[in-house]
């Protein structure tokens, strides 16, 4: 979104330092956290019933990734100022599903 700049116009608030410092970092640990699933994944495809290997990891990874998720949302959220509650942005939806993600199957402890 566009935030009040200077009189020779607005900036993106990405240009912010602020920003950047606050959301640049969650979207490395997104890239990340895609490329974990993708191992899972591939891992999952050639695993045996009954692999207690793939399915510790695949519960460290829902643990992980569903917190990561909440969090992420929640900054942007905020990031985006009165915006983070436009239907606009999807935001408000997203983090409908990260609650519940957090708690399908019991808590993420």
């Amino acid at each position: 979104r566009i935030q009040f700049g200077p009189s020779t116009g607005e900036t993106p608030i990405m240009r912010l330092t602020t920003h950047q410092l606050r959301l640049i970092p969650l979207l490395a640990s997104t890239i990340g956290m895609q490329f974990a699933c993708n191992m899972m994944k591939r891992k999952y495809s050639v695993a045996t019933p009954g692999d207690k290997e793939v399915h510790a990891l695949a519960a460290g990874l829902k643990a992980v990734a569903t917190w990561h998720m909440s969090e992420t949302l929640q900054t942007c959220r905020e990031a985006c100022g009165g915006q983070g509650f436009s239907a606009h942005n999807r935001i408000g939806p997203l983090k409908t599903d990260a609650d519940i993600y957090l708690t399908f199957e019991g808590d993420n402890t």
